[in-house]
């Protein structure tokens, strides 16, 4: 039973953690629109990248937002692109290729330790996760 267990847990593990496929723009320019009004309609050129969000063969349009860079901050605009001018960025093997860094997610998070005295103590913490060097890095800084 515990190996059931453990089997279902990295299973859905694996299957949570995978990233959305990055898409490319075939067409020689596409137009496409934020989901938010104020992310506006946009031309995008042959080439541009993109996170999908909502894909599937045929789909007649694929939800995505950029591609995170080093830096990037905020929320990213998410764009509804027509599915006929946008194809996935498959690697050598032909499989669909995930993008290296996520935009940039945080929040507070608190636990309990334990002081030299036994008692215990609330540790709040700030925790940033950011694309660093190309990879997802984690910061965590002390609150108190």
């Amino acid at each position: 039973m515990k190996t059931l267990i453990a089997l279902l847990c990295a299973t859905f593990s694996a299957t949570a953690a995978s990233a959305s496929p990055v898409y490319e723009v075939t067409a020689d320019h596409t137009y496409a629109c934020g989901v938010s009004p104020e992310d506006g309609c946009k031309d995008f050129s042959k080439g541009f990248r993109f996170e999908a969000s909502n894909w599937g063969t045929g789909a007649v349009t694929v939800g995505g937002s950029p591609l995170a860079r080093e830096g990037d901050t905020g929320s990213p605009p998410h764009y509804r692109f027509n599915g006929q001018d946008v194809a996935p960025v498959l690697d050598a093997q032909g499989n669909m290729t995930e993008p290296t860094c996520r935009w940039p997610t945080g929040g507070v998070t608190q636990r309990m330790v334990e002081g030299e005295n036994g008692q215990l103590y609330l540790k709040r913490l700030q925790v940033v996760t950011k694309c660093v060097n190309g990879k997802m890095t984690t910061i965590q800084r002390a609150l108190n």
